[in-house]
């Protein structure tokens, strides 16, 4: 530090910063006239940061305890704090002069504690936000004395940053926070390797040093998988199949990314109430929608299902129309005799049908636990059709499924299909088939000879997010011209795609993709949707609806089960009368949500190996309200009076001197009465966000949090005031959990114009 000569370094002790000797600098000149003491930092490099904040702890007397009679109006109990930006360090005795032409005034900075002597010290900490000049490389602070007593404890000066994150296969770089304390700045992210982008990715660095409103994503290339939405590695490690252009195809039987799971699982979902932790299961290697087959013949269909090695899965006919005639029992074989040492061995059921007429039948098909109870359960149709006089083909049904009956198929899942041909000459089986139409995204292996008549297929459909719909597949081999062809129905993006629900401790975090959600509603109306009623409407950004309500709002239920907070709640999406908007006429949607945590989450004082703490007598919560931006000019409290219209600026604070912890407020709000019902709440302040276009948040640190809001009054209430409530939460410095964030996500703000 450099002064000029009115400021003194001394040691001292000040037990609240530290058990030993620490040097500080005092200035008191109180009894004298035009005192004008100046200090100044040393060149401070600002390393690219667009703001600075510089926090200041210091003690200082009391005028009325140290002043002498008469001399009084000489005593100040304030110091100014000023700035000087340059791009080199320039400073000496004498250059910047010492004078406020020279340097920025910062701020006039008061003491809210004041001692009563010199052994009563009492510790101030007060901090400041400054934004930088563009293209200069540093900054001094000077600190002013005009007559107080004043002794400079600790200075310290830091920016904020947001971290180096990836967020949906997207780079973000470390980025400082922007030059306002309001604003934020709009980073575009790089994606990672073996990714590309979807929709140009974009997050928000925060001036707290937070991402937030994230927009656009990376996604992995084919043949990558992600993990943990960070990094897409290769996808191509099968351990029972074969890898094709980075895709794992598995055997018959295996299932799973790496092909690792023995048997496997459908891609719909089925009843499950067997008493049996896995009980027999269709597995996903076919998933018929619409098999055609001839009227008043048998029709055989071949479907894999997984059972105990030394017991066969039993299946059965479920419910189905009984004009429809079926062959009992449903023969079920093994499929693998070799397997004998596993959990799970795969099997086939023979499922025969005969329709009667030309028409589509319901039909379904159940599995059976061991004790006979419903396990799973698979329905498709079955369409009647002319029995039309054919020669012998060289297609064997079954395993091949009759001709062109349909398949259903997910985007997001590779699916399987069996061809068995008859063998047109002796010899080796023919190694490829062609496909039709050409571009199609098919495979097909060659799985085996099952006899010296026939050859076994496999055929690998791997759909695209683009291939929705309906696709009619051919295929024929080269040693004849008959086809076999297929229906293919790719199915699209369902409702659980498009929504993503979680919570923090305190609020629901729900993501809705609307571009998803308007492919399955056209014309959708956003303003429609709400959680649990009505007034708990979502934030609409580019792409995404958010929900951010409380968990004790919006008519959310919580129970304990186990020990644990479950939340259950719903999204609706109803349909307005277009004239009398109060008049629903018709509910489009619902999609139950639901979250949990564990009580243990949940914290007590005692408890002390959590990071996350409630007010109470060790960390208190205190509320203080000024007239002016200073916060200088008391209003006294309980309720509070001003004129309408006019500023109240507010302080939230505490007084706790646990230093490894650090404030963070969660709701401020005004009510009438102190008793007054809820719905009377007008909330600033609502999970850390501004709720009112005239509240905004000057400051935030440690353990403080100032903001401003425009005074108004209640209906039918002049001049009986406001109550202002408060509360807040105490998290481990080091704690990066969401709730101990002071993040804010935009919301729409009420408006008093």
């Amino acid at each position: 530090m450099l002064n000029d000569e009115g400021w003194n370094e001394v040691s001292t002790y000040v037990i609240e910063v530290s058990n030993s000797p620490l040097e500080v600098y005092t200035s008191c000149y109180i009894r004298s006239d035009n005192v004008n003491n100046w200090l100044r930092t040393p060149f401070i490099n600002v390393q690219g940061s667009k703001s600075l904040y510089i926090e200041t702890k210091f003690t200082m007397r009391k005028c009325a305890r140290v002043s002498a009679p008469g001399k009084s109006s000489h005593c100040r109990e304030s110091f100014n704090l000023y700035s000087y930006q340059t791009d080199r360090d320039i400073a000496s005795k004498d250059m910047p002069s010492w004078d406020d032409i020279s340097y920025n005034l910062v701020d006039k900075v008061a003491a809210t504690c004041l001692g009563e002597s010199a052994s009563d010290v009492l510790l101030n900490t007060e901090t400041r936000f400054i934004s930088l000049k563009r293209g200069l490389q540093g900054i001094y602070f000077a600190f002013q004395d005009l007559g107080s007593c004043v002794s400079l404890v600790s200075v310290k000066v830091y920016y904020k940053i947001c971290p180096e994150i990836t967020h949906h296969y997207a780079l973000y770089p470390a980025t400082p926070a922007g030059k306002d304390i309001s604003s934020s700045v709009e980073v575009e992210g790089q994606c990672v390797p073996n990714s590309s982008i979807f929709e140009r990715p974009v997050y928000r660095c925060m001036s707290d040093g937070t991402w937030d409103i994230a927009a656009g994503e990376c996604r992995c290339n084919p043949g990558y998988q992600g993990t943990d939405n960070r990094l897409c590695v290769s996808s191509c490690h099968c351990d029972h199949g074969k890898c094709h252009s980075n895709l794992c195809i598995c055997s018959e039987g295996w299932s799973g990314k790496k092909c690792d799971n023995r048997g496997g699982s459908r891609t719909h979902t089925g009843i499950k109430t067997a008493t049996e932790q896995s009980p027999p299961a269709f597995t996903e290697f076919i998933i018929p929608q619409i098999i055609r087959c001839k009227i008043n013949k048998s029709c055989t269909i071949i479907l894999p299902v997984d059972g105990k090695p030394d017991q066969g899965p039993m299946v059965e006919h479920g419910d189905y129309d009984h004009e429809l005639r079926v062959t009992t029992p449903i023969q079920v074989k093994i499929k693998d005799s070799t397997c004998t040492n596993r959990t799970r061995c795969p099997y086939e059921a023979w499922i025969t049908v005969s329709p009667p007429q030309i028409k589509l039948y319901e039909y379904c098909v159940q599995t059976k636990d061991y004790q006979r109870l419903n396990a799973d359960e698979l329905c498709y149709k079955i369409q009647g059709v002319q029995d039309e006089t054919t020669p012998p083909g060289i297609f064997n049904y079954p395993p091949t499924l009759p001709e062109n009956s349909t398949m259903n198929c997910s985007y997001k899942q590779i699916c399987h299909y069996q061809l068995e041909l008859k063998k047109t000459r002796p010899g080796p089986c023919d190694p490829n088939l062609s496909v039709e139409p050409t571009s199609s995204p098919v495979v097909v292996l060659q799985s085996s000879s099952t006899s010296s008549s026939f050859c076994n297929y496999e055929v690998v459909y791997i759909p695209s997010k683009n291939s929705t719909g309906k696709q009619n597949l051919c295929f024929s081999s080269t040693s004849s011209t008959q086809q076999h062809c297929m229906v293919v129905d790719v199915q699209g993006q369902s409702l659980n795609d498009s929504i993503k629900v979680s919570c923090s401790q305190y609020s629901w975090d729900i993501v809705i993709d609307l571009n998803i959600l308007r492919q399955i509603y056209p014309g959708l109306i956003t303003s429609n949707i709400y959680l649990g009623e009505n007034r708990c409407t979502g934030i609409e950004t580019k792409r995404h609806l958010l929900f951010k309500y409380g968990l004790h709002e919006c008519l959310t239920h919580d129970m304990q089960i186990d020990g644990n907070n479950e939340y259950i709640n719903e999204l609706i999406y109803a349909e307005h009368d277009p004239v009398y908007t109060f008049i629903i006429r018709n509910i489009s949607l619902t999609f139950p949500v639901e979250c949990g945590f564990s009580k243990n989450i949940i914290n007590t004082m005692s408890d002390n190996s959590s990071n996350v703490f409630f007010p109470s007598e060790q960390y208190p919560v205190n509320i203080s309200t000024y007239s002016d931006s200073n916060f200088m000019k008391d209003i006294p409290d309980s309720p509070i009076y001003a004129a309408i219209g006019s500023r109240v600026y507010v302080k939230v604070f505490s007084t706790t001197p646990d230093w490894s912890t650090t404030m963070k407020v969660n709701t401020c709000y005004t009510k009438p009465e102190v008793d007054a019902p809820d719905h009377l709440k007008y909330y600033f302040i609502k999970n850390g966000c501004e709720m009112d276009a005239s509240t905004h948040i000057i400051a935030q640190t440690t353990h403080e949090t100032r903001f401003v809001f425009v005074y108004f009054e209640y209906m039918d209430r002049h001049n009986k005031g406001l109550y202002v409530f408060c509360d807040a939460i105490f998290c481990r410095t080091s704690d990066m959990a969401a709730q101990c964030l002071q993040t804010c996500n935009p919301v729409r703000r009420r408006n008093n114009d």
